[in-house]
């Protein structure tokens, strides 16, 4: 979650500033690209869930929740027998989308996402 926030303050400060516009835009467009990833791998592992799971789990990434829930998930080892992956692989996957935002980013901190 801090992340995302910090995240949404770049881009606000970024549009504030007329030279900055571009890059705004373009921050603007990664951390979308990687909310739809992110929902589209919730879309499939959750495939045979009712859509009120579906739904719920949207809402975990829509929220910048995503990696603490994944986190909390393989740490207590949850079992979901209906999900089409195991927490670790959902984790993973969702990793996987936020580091290539962050490649793409060239954030000064990429060091620290592994």
């Amino acid at each position: 979650m801090l992340d995302g926030g910090t995240d949404i303050y770049t881009i606000s400060t970024y549009y504030k500033s007329d030279e900055l516009t571009w890059q705004a835009n373009a921050m603007f467009a990664m951390v979308s690209v990687n909310m739809v990833f992110q929902v589209l791998i919730v879309l499939s592992v959750y495939k045979k869930h009712p859509w009120q799971t579906k739904l719920k789990e949207i809402l975990i990434c829509l929220t910048f929740l995503r990696p603490a829930v994944d986190a909390y998930r393989v740490s207590t080892n949850h079992e979901d027998k209906m999900a089409m992956a195991n927490p670790l692989q959902e984790m993973m996957a969702n990793k996987g989308c936020e580091v290539s935002e962050r490649m793409k980013e060239n954030e000064s901190n990429f060091g620290c996402s592994y």
